[in-house]
């Protein structure tokens, strides 16, 4: 795992970029793709942990599920994200009440020893018993097996790269230079290429338009974004600072726009702007809130420092 691309996920998803744009820019940047997915799906597993352990929070407290929906939306967590931690979050544990895995337990303690004396190996000839092998007796060797190596799987194979014209297969042995990007020559490392740099020009835009105080100058700031993916990065930070659904009109990727309208919803109760919202699961969830107000105690800044 890189942590230096790690690193740089992470500080762009807490100023506002979704993962896929990330990834897709330092796919750009001729960074090694399996680096880059791998950094990203680490991230995007802790981010979804977060979430799962928040909205177990959250419905403890008494908050409809189409109101977290609504409201982590907004915050720019994905939809497919937010389905997966709510189903994570409400799905029911083990159909055995808890006294039977009681019994289960104090059982195995009783007559584990026993079973064992009397159970013949599968390594004695002859025998037709069950398979028991030496690392799966139990969760306490399994937890060896893993402290001892912790970055080595045992069934994926080492990976094969190419770097140049040659094929160089990886050893599996955990040196620290197995994780490094390959040299300039063959893609930028992180050593040599600021990642502060590849964003400072719109950095700067958004700096200018965050300080004017005209709503029409500073969407006029924004408009002269190199690509659209900037635009829309502008004109949501915008949405914030100006408190105006307007500006979330000038936003072209549908989903930024679905969390932009959201996000003035949640803050406003202006429950008029579901209207425009086009994702169907939105739009439901924006109308349930007009029903269920969300929780005083809830706020967007809550959400906004889930992001890891």
């Amino acid at each position: 795992m890189n942590q230096q691309l790690v690193s740089y996920i992470q500080q762009q998803l807490r100023s506002g970029y979704d993962l896929n744009s990330i990834k897709s820019f330092l796919i750009q940047q001729g960074y090694n793709v399996k680096d880059v997915e791998e950094s990203v799906s680490f991230v995007n597993q802790q981010r979804l942990s977060s979430l799962v352990d928040y909205i177990r929070s959250s419905l403890g407290r008494g908050i409809d599920p189409d109101t977290l929906r609504a409201q982590l939306s907004s915050s720019g967590y994905p939809m497919p994200d937010i389905n997966e931690a709510l189903s994570k979050a409400t799905k029911r544990g083990s159909k055995f009440p808890s006294s039977a895995v009681l019994i289960i337990l104090v059982a195995l303690v009783i007559f584990g020893p026993g079973l064992f004396y009397f159970w013949p190996s599968s390594k004695a000839g002859g025998t037709t018993g069950p398979d028991i092998t030496e690392t799966g007796t139990g969760a306490e060797d399994q937890g060896i097996a893993f402290e001892k190596n912790p970055t080595v799987s045992a069934e994926t194979p080492p990976p094969q790269e190419e770097i140049g014209q040659e094929a160089v297969r990886d050893t599996g042995t955990a040196e620290e230079e197995d994780f490094q990007i390959p040299p300039a020559a063959e893609q930028p490392s992180a050593e040599q290429v600021d990642f502060a740099s590849e964003t400072s020009d719109f950095e700067s835009l958004m700096d200018r338009a965050s300080k004017e105080t005209d709503a029409e100058r500073a969407m006029d700031i924004c408009s002269k974004a190199e690509n659209s993916m900037y635009k829309d990065a502008c004109y949501d930070q915008l949405s914030k600072s100006f408190d105006n659904s307007a500006i979330c009109a000038k936003i072209e990727d549908e989903e930024i726009r679905d969390q932009c309208y959201l996000r003035v919803v949640l803050k406003n109760k202006d429950y008029s702007l579901c209207e425009n919202i086009v994702d169907s699961n939105l739009y439901n969830s924006c109308l349930s809130m007009q029903k269920t107000p969300p929780a005083e105690n809830m706020t967007l800044d809550d959400l906004g420092e889930m992001g890891v």
